[in-house]
Parts: C-alpha cells; structure tokens; sequence
C-alpha cells in the first residue's frame, strides 16, 4: 500500500455526513430517476437489445445484463448525460447488494476518494488513466461491508486495472472509459474474494505512466 493511496483511503474513510450528504444523495437519486425515463442513444439501444440477461437493469430499456456488461453500458450513459459521479456510485453500491445504507455510505466513500486519488501530477501529463476505477472499487467494498485492510487490497487491485488512455478524448472514448471505471471497480472487489492480489506499489506505478517520456 503506498502512502498516496493510504492517505486517500483513510480521507475516503471518513466520508461526509449531515444534511448536505443527504440531500446531494436525494438529487443522486433523482439523477438516476430521470435517466430511467430517457430512451436510450440509437447505438446503446441496439446493444442493450442484444445482450445475454442477467440481473442488472440497463437503465432507460427494458433490458437486464450480466453486472460487468451492465456497469460498461450503464457507465457510458451516465458519461453521456453527465450523471453526477455521486449518483454513478449509488447506482454501483447497488450492485454490489448493498442496503441502502450501505449503497449510500459506498456511493459517499468513491465520491471522496474521487477527489482525494490521485495526488496532482509533478509532470505535464502525457497520458490519462481510468483513475474512476479505484474510486469505484471503494464504493463497492464498502457498500458490501469489507474491512479497512480489505478496502485497501482491493484499491490497489483497482489501480491494477486502470487502462491507459489519451489526455484528449472523444466523446465515445470517454463513454467506453467512465463504463470501464465502474466494471473495473466492481471486478476489483470480486478479485479479491478469489484471493487475486496486486504487487506491493502497484497504484504508484501506473501512475508514473501518466507522464511517461
């Protein structure tokens, strides 16, 4: 565990508690009340009709899918409608079968750890990260209730994940991103139950590739 994401996690930790969190939880909820009522885009359309079922809603469909396909095609609709990350989070803890409380208290931790991971770059940026991951990772361990020490293996299997991606994006490239940030959190949490774990400085390391000659 490196001090950077250590720090991170123990700010996420905490959380945000009191009147503004919950009511910035109501309007996550609204947020994702609304895009339920919104037909999908043409092209995410198509592929909601053609995915395999499962147990996770594709939201604005009548569609379901297995929860890592789900998180991708999800993902990229709150990108595209600009969700608020907070909402993101709550529709993630979800997921994972957290209650509400626990749904929220997960939505509140990847929202901090969002802001508090990475730290600010030394080096002009060549490159990009899906740095969404690990906050999301967060917010699946905690709505599911895992200890301080196995939020911080799962973090780390987080960073592990991250895919590199150009600072300029499109906006389909953004889209596909955000998707991949929500699933990879998710499949974080599921490595480490199968007792998957990253090497020691991983989330350090990959972040050196962010400024890369």
């Amino acid at each position: 565990m490196t001090a950077a994401l250590a720090a991170a996690l123990a700010l996420a930790a905490t959380g945000e508690g009191g009147t503004s969190t919950d009511a910035r939880l109501v309007e996550a909820e609204s947020a994702l009340s609304a895009l339920r009522a919104i037909t999908p885009e043409d092209d995410l359309a198509a592929v909601a009709a053609r995915r395999d079922p499962g147990d996770i809603p594709l939201l604005g469909t009548p569609f379901t899918a297995e929860t890592y396909a789900a998180l991708l095609w999800n993902g990229e609709r709150f990108e595209r409608h600009r969700v608020p990350w907070l909402a993101r989070f709550l529709f993630l803890g979800r997921v994972v079968g957290g209650d509400a409380r626990r749904a929220a208290a997960g939505a509140v931790a990847g929202e901090a750890m969002r802001t508090a991971w990475p730290p600010p770059g030394t080096t002009s940026l060549v490159a990009d990260l899906t740095v969404g991951a690990v906050a999301a990772s967060v917010c699946a361990a905690t709505a599911e209730g895992l200890d301080v020490d196995a939020r911080e293996r799962v973090a780390e299997l987080a960073a592990s994940l991250m895919v590199v991606a150009p600072v300029q994006q499109s906006t389909e490239l953004a889209g596909l991103l955000a998707g991949h940030a929500l699933a990879a959190g998710w499949l974080a949490v599921r490595l480490h139950h199968s007792l998957v774990t990253a090497a020691p400085g991983t989330s350090d390391e990959v972040l050196l590739t962010r400024g890369a000659p």
